[in-house]
């Protein structure tokens, strides 16, 4: 079960995403469950939906917008002004982390193409590392960026990895070629052979991180300095769980986020 403000916050974007009011409470919860695989009642969802068209009037009696409104605004003025995009006279334009696009965005790229001033389109994205589903993206529109640009397109692979040793990188193209709904590519190590990849698995947080303790243990025994030594987490709370553990253990450590 979600808290109070996640689930707010779910109906919120849904509302802004497809211009929903008190009136649309059970497509709400028909998107609730599609896209966030959570159920919510018809009496809670309208009353969510009915606070939502309060904090909307109250941002724009501010002059506010937030980060959604801005192309949801931009194809407003579209509206008002059909030669509003005309008029910026952009002549190149460059879109990085594509894989992470949603249909709205594409639709204002084509937009931004179907000008007299347009010269030229680059996006730069690897399907492989998507991270936004969660916000209405998909990989369908790199994977088979052509169709939905509706012009050719000419693609330039990247492939040489300046980042990571050939063992991460083995790894890596192996995880990759389990999807079946990818473009297809191997990356290409171009670093020195490093230490090979070492995959655990544990039951519960609990597990992962005694273990990763008595790695440390294990390491400072071996001789290794503890300032040779990094744990990185996601949050600032994970960091300081492990020195927790770790000062219970007598080790010290320095933390930083």
């Amino acid at each position: 079960c979600k808290g109070a403000l996640a689930v707010t916050g779910m109906v919120f974007s849904l509302a802004k995403k497809y211009s929903l009011s008190v009136a649309d409470t059970e497509e709400c919860r028909q998107l609730l469950a599609s896209k966030y695989s959570y159920s919510l009642d018809q009496a809670t969802c309208g009353k969510i939906l009915n606070l939502y068209s309060q904090y909307d009037a109250n941002l724009h009696a501010l002059n506010l917008i937030e980060f959604d409104d801005q192309i949801t605004s931009l194809f407003e003025l579209v509206y008002q002004d059909p030669d509003f995009i005309e008029n910026l006279g952009y002549e190149h334009i460059i879109v990085d982390e594509f894989q992470d696009t949603d249909q709205q965005q594409i639709n204002l790229l084509k937009e931004l193409i179907n000008t007299t001033h347009f010269q030229s389109l680059m996006v730069v994205g690897d399907d492989a590392q998507a991270i936004y589903g969660f916000r209405d993206t998909s990989t369908e529109f790199i994977i088979n960026f052509e169709k939905y640009i509706g012009r050719h397109v000419d693609d330039i692979y990247l492939l040489d990895n300046y980042r990571c040793s050939p063992e991460v990188i083995d790894f890596a193209n192996r995880i990759n070629a389990k999807n079946h709904y990818l473009i297809e590519k191997d990356l290409v190590a171009t670093r020195p052979s490093g230490d090979p990849v070492t995959v655990m698995g544990f039951g519960d947080s609990r597990e992962e991180y005694s273990y990763i303790v008595e790695q440390i243990k294990q390491n400072i025994a071996d001789g290794v300095k503890p300032e040779d030594i990094c744990f990185i987490a996601y949050t600032k709370s994970e960091l300081q769980k492990m020195a927790d553990l770790l000062a219970a253990e007598d080790i010290p450590s320095v933390l930083m986020n």
